[in-house]
């Protein structure tokens, strides 16, 4: 079930207020000043349904950045939010698909690279389980001069205590940061099978020359994408850097069963623009 704040909006509602641009701008100084003094202000970047952005112009009543999230969104929050200094980011403005070419295709994104390093846990390879080149006109949008990988063990990435960690580096590089199990115990069995492994390693999926609707990888349940809306199978749960504190930035969902049999559930993978850090969490039902 999608987790949402109505609760919480009910009790802080009347602490703020959300203005369009023209409304605020038709306003005199005086009306400006007096609703600056009594409420928490934020602008809304759009009209209508699903508003991309929101800029917080000022803060009386000293709500946390949640709060204003929580605000801005009129308690709903099913598909998350980020901070970028005093704008409330709740998705990325643009959205790609992930469609079925060839093995040998050439592609700026790929899922499922085999590597040769193995799992401290399950002793299982590893996989660079997205490599996105953002220096290709189609991800502009995020705002990365070169290579993105996120690497984790597919069998055990959906056991760990919280998600899976990586640092990237442009050129391509990778630190995979220590991880614990969930329970505590130092080894567990592999899952992923020989078969399902290079099945996830040679899948065919690349991406799409065209852009989609923001919300089209929330609206279904069998695709994969890069950027706009998730589809959150729980709660949409926007990781904490490990470095700067930050919220990360929902970039992909790759779903498990477009790359291999008998699997469930989705993978999302979050990133830090400004330490290189990527996260790595699975969900199911």
């Amino acid at each position: 079930m999608i987790k949402t704040w109505y609760e919480e909006y009910e009790k802080i509602k009347d602490k703020a207020v959300v203005v369009y641009g023209c409304q605020w701008d038709s306003m005199t100084d005086e009306q400006k000043e007096k609703i600056l003094a009594e409420k928490t202000v934020i602008m809304s970047g759009d009209s209508g349904y699903a508003c991309q952005h929101y800029q917080i112009i000022g803060n009386a009543n000293n709500l946390s950045d949640h709060e204003c999230a929580i605000i801005a969104d009129g308690g709903n929050l099913c598909f998350g939010y980020r901070m970028e200094g005093q704008e409330i980011q709740l998705n990325f403005d643009t959205c790609y698909p992930m469609v079925k070419g060839t093995t040998d295709e050439k592609s700026p994104v790929r899922i499922g690279r085999a590597r040769e390093d193995t799992c401290p846990h399950c002793g299982g390879r590893m996989v660079d389980m997205l490599v996105l080149d953002g220096r290709d006109e189609r991800l502009r949008f995020l705002g990365l001069d070169g290579i993105l990988t996120a690497t984790c063990c597919p069998s055990c990435v959906g056991f760990l205590k919280g998600p899976a960690f990586n640092r990237f580096t442009l050129d391509g590089g990778v630190e995979v940061f220590p991880s614990e199990l969930f329970d505590g115990a130092e080894k567990t069995d592999c899952y992923v099978s020989p078969e399902d492994y290079k099945a996830l390693t040679e899948n065919p999926f690349v991406l799409g020359e065209a852009p989609v609707p923001l919300f089209y990888g929330a609206a279904c349940q069998d695709v994969n994408t890069v950027g706009g809306f998730a589809n959150w199978v729980q709660d949409a749960e926007y990781t904490t850097c490990p470095h700067c504190g930050k919220p990360m930035k929902y970039l992909a969902q790759i779903q498990w069963d477009t790359v291999f049999d008998c699997a469930e559930g989705t993978l999302y993978v979050e990133f830090c623009p400004d330490c290189h850090i990527v996260s790595m969490q699975h969900q199911q039902t």
